[in-house]
């Protein structure tokens, strides 16, 4: 028996190394996560060490390790926005607070305070950098600029900005400021197109204008070679700084022409949620669709209307009802790497084993039928804990991203 298993488990072994394809799909809840308030996230922020940070819905912010999800604080509003700084600075953004914390301290800051004529309740729904300058797209709030203590708000009265019904916010290659309107965040608002702010003129664009099929605007993004990505309530845009290209269910592979949310990976493809045909992915050449169905639950909701978030590693967050992450094979668009042996010791272990990894990355545990029973990000030269499995034998995954390593370990 021993001797079948030991060939079953080879022969494993062998087939990961041959085609290390299969995307890998992890779904949190309220159902398996019991620090969850709530079964969706409006905006993430992952750290230097990885960690993630997050707003749980209904005020409570988050952090995730990739093991343990820890309660950092909760407070009254929900945060639609996050932003980690490179000195690991998190900043959340509430209706008319933005939050921030230095890993010691948390500063509330009252926008409607700090800003003479600011409304007292604009959603915080976007925080983009810019060197030393944060950027702060409010719904019911226009655009503010804050530079330290300095504030500059930019609203429909002071400039020509269409509405202060603002929904999203990006900054292109060149650092013009990219602003949609829309009522993403509040139903009683209605779009008004999408605006472009070089710093000093603002540039409006709009259905009337024939540049965009719907001025309802639910997202927006740039990629690496300097497109500007914008997600209608009709369709995808793109805007390569000349011409402006529609993409619809009618002549493209999009499944739903009604677009909510949008982000660029670092392969430079665009992933776009809809409405409730799942999420599709495009590299520019090719559309793949990802649904509740064909990935057998995998992608947990039919829809993806919140948020798309695309991590350090390459792994795409996908929110709706519930939370469910990708983590795709090459078969998927990243290039086929054959997998080498994994260095792990001790084999076999009842509690701890050491990884052998000059590098960060990401390690997935399968059982010997395929179906996977742990997956974290671990440090270079980790030690993970195995203790919670069941004694067996098991496969063990890791990636970074680049490259891929591939293990039998042996469960007492």
């Amino acid at each position: 028996m021993l001797k079948r298993t030991l060939l079953a488990c080879a022969c494993l072994i062998a087939a990961c190394t041959a085609s290390f394809a299969a995307n890998t799909w992890v779904n949190y809840s309220t159902s398996n996560v019991s620090a969850f308030s709530g079964n969706s996230i409006c905006g993430m922020g992952q750290d230097s060490s990885g960690v993630y940070w997050m707003d749980n819905g209904g005020g409570s912010i988050l952090s995730f390790d990739g093991t343990t999800w820890t309660t950092q604080k909760t407070y009254v509003n929900t945060s639609y926005s996050v932003y980690v700084d490179p000195a690991n600075v998190k900043w959340f953004g509430t209706m008319d607070l933005l939050y921030k914390y230095d890993n010691s301290t948390w500063t509330l800051y009252n926008l409607s305070n700090l800003i003479p004529g600011l409304p007292s309740s604009p959603y915080v729904v976007a925080i983009v950098p810019q060197k030393d300058t944060l950027w702060l797209g409010c719904t019911n709030g226009g655009l503010i600029k804050k530079v330290g203590d300095s504030y500059t708000w930019y609203h429909k009265t002071n400039t020509t900005m269409p509405s202060d019904s603002v929904s999203c916010l990006a900054i292109d290659k060149k650092g013009n400021k990219w602003v949609g309107y829309s009522g993403k965040y509040n139903a009683s608002l209605v779009g008004h197109g999408i605006s472009k702010f070089d710093g000093s003129t603002w540039t409006n664009y709009n259905k009337a204008g024939g540049y965009l099929p719907s001025d309802a605007i639910y997202g927006v993004a740039t990629d690496a070679s300097g497109n500007v990505w914008i997600a209608t309530y009709a369709g995808l845009v793109k805007y390569d700084g000349t011409t402006w290209t529609t993409y619809t269910t009618s002549n493209s592979g999009l499944a739903d022409n009604n677009v909510l949310t949008i982000a660029v990976d670092k392969n430079n493809c665009v992933w776009v949620g809809t409405s409730d045909k799942g999420v599709c992915k495009f590299d520019g050449t090719t559309w793949t669709n990802y649904t509740k169905s064909n990935t057998s639950g995998g992608l947990a909701n039919v829809g993806v209307g919140v948020f798309i978030y695309v991590d350090k590693q390459n792994k795409k967050w996908f929110s709706a009802a519930s939370i469910s992450v990708l983590t795709e094979g090459n078969g998927s668009g990243i290039n086929e790497v054959k997998a080498e042996s994994l260095s792990i010791y001790p084999n076999p272990t009842a509690d701890e084993l050491q990884l052998s990894t000059a590098k960060a990355g990401i390690l997935t545990i399968t059982n010997l039928s395929g179906a996977e029973v742990l997956q974290q990000t671990v440090a270079a030269n980790a030690t993970v804990s195995v203790a919670m499995l069941p004694q067996g034998v098991y496969i063990l995954h890791w990636t970074d991203g680049n490259s891929q390593k591939v293990a039998k370990l042996v469960k007492r």
